[in-house]
């Protein structure tokens, strides 16, 4: 696995280097994301987000993604 990886952000489009291979090095190692907001973001995106898409996620629940958390909350109650 690469150290460093260009990706684009699939929320703003921006692209940023992901470094999963050193995560300790990551842009996103020292955001903090509620369970419900990361469970909200896999189900809304396919790939890594920004940093600034994820301080922006990390300080309050966009129209976007709380759509997408209710439909989570939805989906793990019918198959819970």
């Amino acid at each position: 696995m690469p150290d460093h990886e260009p990706k684009r952000c699939p929320r703003c489009g921006n692209d940023f280097e992901c470094r999963v291979g050193t995560i300790h090095r990551c842009q996103c190692v020292d955001i903090n994301l509620s369970d419900d907001m990361r469970e909200a973001v896999a189900a809304a995106y396919d790939d890594c987000l920004c940093r600034t898409c994820l301080l922006a996620l990390s300080r309050d629940d966009t129209p976007a993604v709380s759509r997408y958390h209710a439909v989570a909350q939805g989906l793990r109650r019918r198959y819970s």
